[in-house]
């Protein structure tokens, strides 16, 4: 179990202290390459942590599915006007299959924004 943690706390001294002191002379070409892929790994970890890039990632789903409702009752009532409407639901039904569950309820919802 010792030998376990001896492992650990190395690899952690390694990762956090060590791989940024080794200079591109040091090392051979393939070790180089190794080396400089796992300093792209944690400085893109450290960069997603320190970013809250997760909370980032969330807003910005929340607000584009708040903007594509709008969009689409505009599409929507443009296409209805010209009797196209079934023509665009369709099309966006056969681009997207694996959201027909999704789409079906956004159209219900829109088919309800324009009727009011």
């Amino acid at each position: 179990m010792n030998r376990i943690k001896e492992n650990i706390a190395h690899f952690w001294h390694f990762a956090s202290e060590d791989i940024w002191r080794i200079t591109e002379t040091e090392v051979s070409g393939s070790r180089r390459i190794l080396i400089n892929l796992f300093k792209t790994v944690i400085i893109s970890v450290r960069r997603f942590k320190e970013d809250d890039l997760q909370a980032k990632a969330s807003a910005l789903t929340y607000n584009m599915m708040l903007a594509i409702v709008p969009m689409l009752a505009l599409m929507y009532a443009i296409a209805r006007g010209f009797g196209f409407q079934n023509i665009i639901q369709m099309q966006l039904l056969d681009y997207f299959p694996a959201q027909r569950d999704a789409l079906t309820y956004i159209f219900d919802f829109v088919k309800t924004y324009l009727s009011e």
